[in-house]
């Protein structure tokens, strides 16, 4: 996490810190067969249950009850060992959220809502990957809109700078927050 590794450089002036990026993820991008299977397994679980949630997502049940849905649905479907499908309640389309993400367990599901949907569950082989969405409730506003497309504008970028052993990952994050910058983003 680039920000992280900015805030630690930060707090610890004088230590050198070695880039080892592109050497880990050499070696963890190497799957036998069978952790290949286990992975598809993950995502595929992951994925039955995001086709489910415009169902789960009704209109006056509570954020925890939704959760509560999604967490027996990815055990029914065969998730194993700790599952981390949250769903986060991220205020009101134009309003910054006031307070942490988690503490809105009884908030009500109305029309204007932002919900996010983010799955890192083990399956089959505990083989974990992460997927996550994001949910307007009704007719997203002009301004939700608009930052949905600059994120994926800024996350398109990013990926285009990607040249495995000619760039770091420190090295993307920055060039990624000089273009966000150009964009008019912080």
């Amino acid at each position: 996490n680039a920000s992280l590794y900015d805030e630690i450089v930060k707090e610890m002036p004088g230590v050198e810190f070695t880039d080892i990026t592109i050497p880990v993820a050499i070696f963890r991008s190497v799957k036998s067969d069978e952790e290949m299977y286990a992975v598809r397994q993950s995502r595929n679980i992951q994925m039955k249950v995001m086709e489910a949630l415009p169902q789960i997502l009704r209109l006056g049940r509570t954020i925890g009850e939704i959760q509560w849905e999604i967490s027996n649905l990815l055990t029914e479907l065969g998730t194993t060992g700790v599952r981390n499908g949250n769903i986060h309640y991220n205020g009101p389309m134009d309003a910054p959220l006031d307070g942490p993400m988690n503490a809105f367990g009884d908030h009500k599901l109305q029309i204007g809502d932002r919900i996010s949907a983010l799955f890192e569950v083990p399956g089959p082989g505990h083989q974990v990957i992460a997927f996550e969405r994001h949910y307007s409730i009704g007719e997203p506003s002009k301004g939700y809109r608009e930052s949905v497309e600059n994120a994926i504008r800024v996350h398109e970028f990013a990926v285009s700078q990607m040249k495995p052993g000619q760039i770091t990952l420190a090295q993307i994050a920055v060039k990624t927050r000089k273009y966000a910058n150009t964009l008019g983003l912080e």
